[in-house]
């Protein structure tokens, strides 16, 4: 009972108040690499006063419901077919660009959307960059709806980083968040870029 109203509260996504679950903010499927034999990963900051410490399963905080969970589920089902590579084909335009088809557009941008709304409704400080504003309020609703906006409505873009020609597949930095203009609106805004497992992403407000 004590653990029940300990994880009592208001869902983030759906607003009600429900039992809630211990969500990550960024996918589970996205820290394979990053974990050791024993489950933990090391968190380093470039502050030398704060000391190396292990961090088990990500980093997750009580923010959904079980239903809301499953909505989202749906879209970071959309990004494992990515990294696994199941039922994508892909063609080379250029020595170092593919064009990947085979991704449901809408399920798979709500996911690098859904990201970008956790980061920026979690209470750790590791995501403290992201601050949506007004935006908060949509991505909400659109990830709650299962609506991507029309496409160039907060652009996102996903890619594999890589260090010295190897994917870099075991490490992560928390986000960052860049002054960004539009090259024909001449519209200022924000972008976001953060890098975790074996992937960088970066989403645009």
């Amino acid at each position: 009972m004590g653990r029940e109203k300990k994880n009592f509260g208001r869902c983030a996504l759906c607003l009600e108040y429900k039992t809630l679950r211990d969500s990550h903010i960024i996918p589970e499927l996205w820290y394979a690499g990053l974990y050791n034999e024993d489950g933990y990963m090391n968190e380093v900051s470039v502050d030398v006063s704060k000391h190396p410490k292990r961090v088990r399963k990500g980093y997750h905080e009580y923010l959904l419901c079980q239903e809301c969970e499953a909505i989202i589920q749906k879209y970071e089902d959309e990004a494992k077919r990515l990294r696994d590579g199941t039922g994508l084909f892909s063609q080379d335009v250029a020595d170092n660009l593919a064009v990947i088809g085979g991704l449901d557009y809408s399920r798979f941008k709500l996911f690098q959307l859904s990201v970008l709304w956790r980061m920026g409704v979690s209470a750790n400080p590791l995501f403290a960059a992201v601050s949506l504003g007004s935006d908060e309020e949509v991505l909400r609703q659109w990830v709650l709806h299962g609506n991507p906006g029309e496409v160039g409505d907060y652009g996102c873009a996903i890619g594999c980083h890589t260090y010295k020609g190897l994917h870099a597949k075991n490490w992560m930095i928390p986000p960052d968040r860049q002054p960004l203009i539009m090259p024909r609106s001449g519209r200022e805004g924000w972008r976001y870029i953060t890098i975790f497992g074996a992937s960088a992403g970066s989403s645009g407000l």
